[in-house]
Formats: structure tokens, sequence, C-alpha cells
């Protein structure tokens, strides 16, 4: 072994040297890394450098190679732990004794019947009107109303007439308003205002009582204005399309108008419909439940608008007024305040309290502002407010208790009243949350309800703990309950039932981590509260230590189990030492969006980040870093690397190239310096470039460059040029979060390793790039420059075995699902790869978000250039929308297991697509959104994309590096099942990097055999026999042994039962016959291709 630069003085060579005797070639390595010994054949020179309290130096490459800055050196550093804090906590402490004794209170109480917890049977009180039916009915009067002509003589009329010496034309009659003949009332009942509802049905009742129903006709709008209406016969609704009123008739409008409407769709389809009902002689009235703030000069112009308010004089509108958007918040926030000690309000409950707040400042408006704020979730009958907003709210209400204590009571008045009718469970709920929220200032006339609420929540956590009969569903309500309650409320000695229901609930699940809310970890009470009920025993005091092994694992193991031969440490190197008599640590987690995050686990589950608590003691780590996707990172005389290796144990190595500043750019021209004003940012490839800027040019490329994303090259073919985007190992969230809008179940999120970089096209392939190499073009939307469509997967494959006839080097293909997710996304972790929201400026597709069968407006309907739209961050172009894009991967479920280099399952029914189109809806075209087809499918948006293996060489593994290995694979070509095993197979080999060499018609002359396949067998070290039971006899022993003479091996892989043995014994073969046991054959067939490269190089 050699030594790094600054020697450990902990354990020596000798020291290793028995370690091998002891222990596998795995804890070897782990211990020489720690001890700062590495193995030669590693050839991973790293400087351990010395660590400072305050920071860590990283040691610089050797002086005679070219500088890396310190800055970027240190971009994927190793980690290296130690422990920089160790002091006192109350957090979590440790129990006296061997149990956790519970609370001297919790004996004490009485067993509750779950079973008798009923609601009580009475009626809240009735919801308060908008306005007073008394002001309100002379008003509906004057504007339903017409003038009618009567036959009786207006003589007052006719005397002044005569009087002034006017002779009438005709005899004046008298006449008087009275109900129109015929009035049109229509009715919109959007979510938006479902807290109106009562009060439109309510004037609708008392309309038709006063009015009559003769002539009166009450339409319910379903869809938009001008579109399907309800009309209620008897008992049953009729549904129909809405016509236009006769000129006569009086139309009545109960709604908004859309102006609630956030996203103005609503409001511009009002007005449409107003302009048209005014031209064919209409002024239609609207009863609006709005303040005159929300109407504006438009809508005013187009309705005769009525103001729905207490505070209005229920005269026709003539101007909007205005007022302080800061005053209007304001006055919202603080109604919101005074509702959130309930559970849940009701528009009765909201009205309610509105109506005890200064007119002035609370008006209808404002009611509707709480019912559509962003805090509250609204449903059909009530709202109850977000878990993360009630304590913002809360506290308000604390504050304005203190400042109006008598108002307060009048609503704490109110929300019992209003809530008499519900659930004991809510409204002892209610009742501690007020009392907490009040405290002195709460009337005493509620001191027994306060203790009765007290006591009730204790015999509900004394049925949750024991399992009382009759409560199945307690665990769930308990969830509910515990995620809506504020801070100060679980530091209430009243409510202590809060974190001793907590603690209850988690240790149902000691299995899993448990995050702690802030304020409970920050309250010792309610911490021992908690743990008294989460951990009742606790076993003896144990001795643990703190254990980092290899360079990215922190352990807490048994101090028995961790040391082992005196001072032999096979599980790592010791960092710290505990005494622990309980069986669970708290991890704190500083986040990077702010906040911490704390979480409980048992501690065979600990894994430390910056704090943690355990036995008392709070304790603080301090760390370097590298990337997730690697196994390690070193120097060498090129400078800074990382290693990936892959799931065969091949380890390959990636050279960072650090981005390139300004200071860089002295070399260049001034044309060039004008070029590089942005930063060309670093990545990871195969090799350290030479030049900043001109890497080395890869042997299947015509170009070769570096730009402001990475690294490019170009290929031609047949006159046609394609670009490809170099994409570099990485890892990635595959897959949407469940919080993702429009996500569907298939796209279970996951962790993927790529621990190779490959290549891909910047765009989609063309029908220019098709039409040159196939010779034909199937496409529907015909021109050059737009994307290849029309084409199956099948015939993509024949894309490319054409492509690898003619240009062997390019050794083309389709990405993998995960490359092609991992290159969408392109670092973004969104529903869609850039920040803007979906557009059509932005992407190709139907417009809507999830309309069937609706266009937006300026969709294409038809696909667009393959470079039309911006490219991604990686500069890959259109990887939402335009065409989907066929991947390699035979479609299958995703489970949020994480994988390393996935390539699918390798039978299937479907292959996947990926990308959305023109023709789809925008959730369609996600990152994450999933689609399949038979390989046969074809359809004018499949599309593809080409993608290439990275030709880096593992630096070891099976086969040494340079070692170049070649299979050559004989089968039958007219024969179905041969052919197939074939292809797959040679698509097998091809991702591993393997050359292929095919010979598809000598199997049919047995005899020839070896003659027609003489040139590619002495090309070849391994052979693949593809053998049918149908048409081939199994390979005489002497064609057998006359293959193995020329050095080579021979592996027959069998379809179907075979009529005889192969002659030799010691061959293995393969069965790829189907079913099963497929992939299980096919995954032994490549070891034990691995194994015979690996006794080839041997």
């Amino acid at each position: 072994m050699s030594s790094f630069r600054h020697h450990s003085k902990r354990i020596n060579r000798a020291d290793l040297l028995q370690n091998l005797i002891l222990f596998d070639e795995e804890a070897l390595r782990a211990l020489a890394e720690l001890s700062c010994y590495q193995a030669p054949e590693r050839k991973i020179e790293l400087v351990l450098p010395d660590i400072e309290p305050e920071a860590v130096p990283v040691q610089p490459p050797p002086p005679e190679e070219p500088d890396i800055e310190p800055d970027e050196a240190t971009h994927e550093p190793i980690h290296y732990y130690r422990v920089v804090k160790r002091v006192a906590s109350d957090v979590l402490p440790e129990p006296e004794n061997e149990e956790y004794e519970l609370p001297e209170w919790y004996p004490k109480i009485p067993a509750l019947d779950l079973d008798s917890v009923e609601a009580a049977d009475v009626e809240p009180p009735t919801k308060e009107p908008l306005v007073r039916w008394a002001k309100l009915w002379p008003v509906l009067q004057r504007l339903l109303s017409e003038i009618k002509h009567t036959r009786q003589v207006d003589t007052a009329r006719l005397i002044k007439q005569i009087s002034q010496a006017e002779i009438p034309n005709r005899i004046p009659q008298k006449s008087r308003a009275q109900w129109a003949a015929s009035v049109q009332v229509i009715v919109e009942r959007p979510s938006r205002t479902e807290l109106f509802n009562d009060d439109y049905n309510q004037l609708l009742d008392q309309l038709k009582q006063l009015r009559g129903t003769t002539g009166l006709k009450v339409l319910e709008l379903i869809d938009l204005p001008k579109k399907v209406i309800r009309i209620r016969k008897g008992e049953r609704y009729q549904t129909k399309q809405w016509r236009m009123p006769e000129p006569e008739t009086k139309v009545f409008i109960l709604s908004d108008l859309g102006l609630l409407d956030s996203t103005g769709k609503a409001l511009e389809h009002w007005l449409i419909f107003g302009k048209q009902l005014a031209r064919l002689g209409h002024k239609p009235m609207a009863l609006v439940p709005l303040a005159s703030r929300y109407l504006t000069a438009e809508v005013i112009a187009t309705f005769d608008c009525v103001q729905w308010t207490r505070n209005s004089p229920l005269n026709i509108t003539q101007w909007a007024t205005v007022t302080q958007k800061a005053q209007r918040r304001q006055a919202e926030e603080d109604l919101l305040a005074w509702l959130s000690p309930a559970v849940t309000i009701e528009p009765a409950l909201l009205r309610a309290v509105r109506h005890r707040l200064p007119a002035l400042k609370q008006d209808v408006g404002t009611e509707a502002a709480c019912w559509l704020s962003d805090d509250v979730v609204p449903s059909s009958v009530d709202f109850y407010f977000k878990a993360k907003s009630v304590e913002k709210h809360r506290e308000r209400f604390k504050q304005l208790a203190t400042e109006q204590p008598q108002l307060a009571n009048t609503i704490v008045k109110l929300l019992r009243d209003y809530h008499r009718h519900v659930f004991p469970t809510q409204l002892h709920e209610e009742m501690l949350i007020l009392a907490n929220l009040m405290g002195e200032h709460l009337d005493p006339c509620y001191q027994e309800e306060v203790e009765a609420a007290t006591l009730h929540w204790q015999q509900l956590l004394k049925a949750l703990k024991e399992k009382a009969e009759g409560g199945e569903g307690l665990e769930a309500f308990t969830e509910d309950t515990l995620a809506r309650q504020h801070s100060g409320i679980w530091r209430d000695k009243r409510s202590a039932h809060l974190p001793a229901m907590l603690g209850v609930l988690m240790s149902s699940d000691r299995q899993s981590a448990h995050t702690l809310p802030d304020y409970l970890v920050n309250s010792p009470e309610s911490m021992q509260l908690f743990m008294q009920f989460y951990n009742q025993k606790s076993s003896q005091t144990n001795t643990y230590l703190l254990c980092q092994k290899g360079s990215d694992t922190l352990s807490l193991l048994p101090k028995d189990s961790a040391l082992k031969n005196g001072s032999d440490f096979s599980q790592g190197v010791p960092l710290a030492e505990f005494n622990v008599r309980s069986s669970y640590a708290l991890n704190q987690q500083h986040l990077e969006e702010g906040g911490v995050e704390n979480k409980l686990v048992s501690l065979d589950e600990l894994k430390p980040s910056q704090c943690f608590y355990l036995a008392g003691e709070e304790v603080h780590i301090e760390r370097l870093t590298k990337p997730d996707w690697a196994m390690g990172v070193g120097y060498d005389a090129k400078g800074l690397y990382a290693e990936t290796q892959n799931q065969d144990g091949d380890i390959y190595r990636w050279y960072w190239n650090p981005p390139i500043h300004h200071s860089n750019t002295e070399e260049f021209s001034s044309e060039d310096q004008i070029k590089y004003q942005n930063q060309y940012s670093g990545f990871w490839y195969q090799s350290l470039l030479v030049h900043p800027r001109m890497p080395q040019l890869p042997q299947w490329a015509d170009v070769c460059i570096r730009d402001e994303v990475g690294l490019k090259a170009q290929v031609t073919l047949n006159g046609i040029e394609q670009w490809f985007r170099w994409i570099e190992p990485t890892t990635f969230r595959m897959g949407s979060p469940e919080t993702e809008n429009g996500r569907y179940e298939r796209e279970t999120q996951h962790l993927v390793t790529l621990t190779q970089g490959y290549w891909l096209a910047d765009t989609a392939c063309t029908q220019a790039l098709w039409q040159a190499v196939m010779g034909d073009n199937p496409s529907y939307f015909k021109a050059e420059n737009k994307p290849v469509e029309q084409v199956s997967w099948d015939d993509v494959q024949d894309f490319l075995s054409c492509t690898y006839e003619q240009y062997p080097l390019l050794n083309l293909r389709l990405p993998s699902e995960a490359e092609w997710e991992n290159a969408c996304r392109a670092g973004s972790t969104s529903a869609f790869n850039f920040n803007q929201d979906l557009s059509l400026k932005d992407v190709n597709y139907r417009g809507n978000w999830d309309d069937y069968e609706g266009w937006g407006e300026g969709a294409l309907r038809a696909t667009s250039g393959v470079k039309d739209y911006p490219p991604n961050a990686w500069g890959l172009y259109e990887m939402h929308g335009n065409v989907m894009e066929w991947c390699e991967d035979w479609f299958e479920s995703f489970n949020n297991k994480p994988v390393i280099d996935p390539e699918g399952p390798v039978v299937g029914d479907n292959r996947v697509l990926r990308g959305g189109s023109w023709v789809r809806r925008g959730r369609l075209c996600r990152s994450a959104f999933r689609n399949r087809g038979a390989p046969t499918d074809s359809d004018f948006n499949f599309g593809f994309r080409l993608a290439r293996s990275d030709d880096n060489s593992p630096i070891r593994g099976y086969a040494r590096v340079g070692d170049k290995f070649e299979v050559f694979i004989s089968y039958a070509k007219h024969v179905g099942k041969s052919s197939v095993v074939a292809k797959t197979l040679y698509r097998y080999l091809r991702k591993r990097n393997i050359s292929v060499f095919f010979d598809e018609k000598s199997i049919g002359a047995r005899d020839d055999w070896l003659g027609e396949t003489k040139s590619a067998l002495s090309e070849s070290k391994i052979v693949l026999v593809i053998v049918s039971d149908s048409v081939f006899t199994p390979l005489s022993e002497k064609e057998i042994n006359e293959v193995k003479s020329k050095g080579k091996i021979i592996i027959p892989v069998w379809v179907g039962v075979l009529a005889q043995p192969f002659p030799l014994q010691d061959i293995t073969g393969v069965n790829l016959s189907g079913g099963e046991d497929t992939l299980h054959e096919l995954t032994r067939l490549y070891e034990g291709i691995s194994e015979h490269l690996g006794n080839y190089s041997k």
C-alpha cells in the first residue's frame, strides 16, 4: 500500500496486513482510505489536507501540472467528517429509569364511551341576510316593473292641456307601474360564489311569493353565459341550450358577473353576453353581492348594477369607488383572524362575524375575499384554514382579542351558537383554542366548558393509546387535529394531550423516521410529554460509537460490534463515543430554503447531518462533499476527477473541466472575447480539454466544440448535419412529486443515477435526415426541417441498422427513458424545464392544459421546425411538445426505490414514448409524463431523437484498459424467434460498448458454417450461436473444438427445446425462448460474457 503525504499514526502497514487476513477486500479498502492509505491498483492519488478549526483547504495538484483554482478544485471534494461541538441539551433527555413514567394525571382519566359521542339534535341560527327583506323588496319591485296605460281618463292632465289652449290629439289616459309580464332571472352558481347560494335561494323564494310565478322564468347557468342553462320543472331540472329573450322581457341577473374570477375569463364572457343583450334592446339588471369597489366602468356601462350589501343605497350604480389596496387587505386579514379559532367556517358564521365588525371596513366583498383566500380550503358548505396559514391568523386573533376583549367575547358566543349542532369533539377543540388565545380575556362563564374540553380530549388520548373499542378512525382524526394546531397551544397545560397524542401516533410506526415540529422540539416540557408516550421502555445503558466508514457514510454503532480485536476498527473510524439508555436520536438539518427539519429516528437508522440530539447532548458535525453519482474523487497528473462504477463493476474516470472565466480569455482574439462575455459552464468529461474551448475530436464526429452550455459534436450522414450534446453522469429525481399539477400515478418519483455520460441529438430526427438515410419520407407534415413522424419503434430500428451499415463508428441508438428524462429536465425539478408558465411561445402543443377537444388560440395544429422554439438549459430543442419521441425501453411501472443506469425490462408489450406533441394537452407535455405504444405503432405525432454511448473505457474492471472485445452472433435470419433473440442480444451488448458481428445467412448450410464465418471469427473473441430446434442441428464436437482451438470462447444460446444436448458437457448455454426466466437468463448470459472477458484479459 502506498501512503498519502500526511501520514496517520493510528494504523500502520502491519495493521493493514492483519486486516487483509481477517476481513474482506471492501472492509480493507474502507479502512485504508480512512487511514490515509490507498491501494496502488486504484491509482487515485488523493492528498489529505490538514483540517483547521475554521476551514478545510484543498490540496492543489502537483506544481508541474497546470494550476487549478482552489474554488474550482473544491467543486466536488470528498466527504470527511468531524465532531465540532458537544453540549448538554434538554431536547432529548435520557430517562432516569428503565421505564418512562406516564404523567400523574393519566391514570385518573375516566374511560370515554366513543359510541356516545354524538352531535346535539339542534339547528344552528338562520343565516343573516345580506340586506333586510323590508329594504330589498321595494327595490326589486321597482327594477322588475313596467308602465301600463289604463282606460281611465286622466282628468287632471286633460284640464291642464285645455287651460293652456292646447287641443289634445287624443284623450289622455292614466298609467301605473306594475310587475313586468315577462321576467327572466339568470342565476349563476360557480364555486367562487357558493357562499351566496343561500342568499340566492331566499331571494328567489320571496320573489315568487311577492310577484307570483306567472311569466317568471328562473334559469340557472351550468356553463358560461349564452350556453347551457338549467330550468326547474317541479322536483326535477331540465337542461337545454339558452336562447335570447324576447325584446319585452326583463332580464334580471343574480351573479358576481365574473368579477371574483381571478383569471378574468368569466368577466370577459359576461361583458360579451351583456353587449349582445344590449344590441337586442335589453339593458340587463344585475343584483351583485359585491361592493362598488369591485365594479369596473365597463361593467357599469353594460349592466344596471345594484350592490347587494348592507351599506348600499340599492340604487343603480353610476360609478365605481376606489379604496386603498392595503386597507382592503387589512380588513380581509382581520376578518380571517376573528374566524381562525373555528375548525370549520360555514357561510352563516362568516356572515354573522362580519356583521359584528364595522360596516365601512367589512363589506360583502371582504366576505367573498375570505372565502376565496389562498389561506383556506373552501368546499360547497364551508371552509377551513390550511395548516401552514393558521398560525399567523391565530396570532392576529390573539392581538385583536387583547385590544378588543368585548368584541372577542361576542365572537366567542357567535362561534358557540353557530356550532351548537356539530360534534362535541369539535366544540371542545375550539374551546381550548379560544382559551389559549384569549387567556384572561375569556369570559369566566366559559370556565366549565374549558374544563370539560380538557377532560374530553384526555379521554380521547386514553382511547387512542389503549386502542379502545369503537375507535377505529381515531388515529386518522387525531392526525388531522394535530396538523391544524398553532404552536402556542402545544405549550398550554390544558392541551397536554397534544404532544402525548403525537407520541402515541409515532410509537405505532417505529420503523420510520418522524419529523417533529420546531415548537415541540423547542419546548422541554412538551418534548418530555412526547417521549413519555413515544418510548415507554428503555434498555440498559449501552456505549455507542459514531463512526465514519468510507468517504460518505456516518453511522452510530454499538461499541462491542464496532470494535474488534482491540484497536481494529472494521466498521469505520470512530469520531465520538456516547453512553445511551434510550434507543432514539433526533437528527436536525438546516434547510436551504430556511428553517430546520427535525427527524426522530432509531439509533441504527441515524445518518447524522449538521446536528443531532442524543442522550441529553447536542452534537454538531462538519463535512466536505462529492457528487452524488460518483464513488470517489481525487487528483492525478491531469487534474480533478470523479469515478463512477456501473452495475457490472466497471469503474470509469471523469475529469472536471472548469468554467471559462473572463480571466481565462486573454489568449483569445478580441472577437472571441466578445463571444465569451457569458461564462462557459464547467462539466465532467472523459478527458481534460487541452485547450479551454476546443476538445479533442472524437473519431465518430466531424466537428466538436465547446459553447456556453458545454460540449457539442457534429456528424454528417449522407450530406445532412446533426449536432449532438454531451450529457455528463448525474443523479436526478425521475418522475413527478405527488404535489405536481397534472401528474399521473405511473410517474412515481425515484432517484436515478446515470454512471455513464452520453451524447444526445440536440433535435428530433428531421425529415431531411430520414430521407438521406432511408430514401423515403413517411411524414404527414412535409418539410425538411420538421421532425420525421409516422414512424414506429420498429421503423426506427431499421433506420439505426442502416446508419450502422453506412457509419459503423457512430453506433447510434435510442436513448433510454432515464436518459431522455434527465436530458429533458436539464437540472430542473419542476413540471417543465423552463421557469415561466407553459405557453405557446415556448412549446408547440394543443394550447390548453387538459381539454381533449378544444384548441388554444394560436395553436399551430401541426408540427413545427425542430429549432423553432427555445432550447433548454443543456441546449436541447423541443423536449416538450412537437412530436413524442420513442425511447429504447419497454414500458414498465416505476417504484420509489433508487436505481442505477436503468434500462427497462428485457421483454414487454409496449415501448416508451416521451415529451408530448403538437396535438397533446399541456399536462401531457410535462417532463415526467410517460406514454407508450406497441413497437409497430406509428402516428403523425410519433418521432424520435438519436443517442450515442460514450467511448470512455473503464480504468479497471473485468478487462484491461484499451482491450477491445467483439462478439460474433450467428443466427438464421428467416427464423422469427432466432432473429428476435439476435437483435435483442445486439442491443443489449451494444449498450455495453461491445462490438458485434452478424452472420445471418450461414446457418442454413451447416457444413459450410466454419468456412463462411472465418473472417468474422478471426476478429471475435466470443462466439454466440443462436440455435433453433426447428432448423438448426447443434454444432458437432469437431466444430466446437476447432473454434476453441483458435482461442475463441463459444456460448450456445438456444430458442425452444433442443432435440439433443450439446456434445460437450463443459459448454453452458442459456435459454431465451421467452417466459418469466428470460430476464434472468439474459443477465446470466452477460455475466458469463463478462467473466470470459475477464479471464481472457488475465
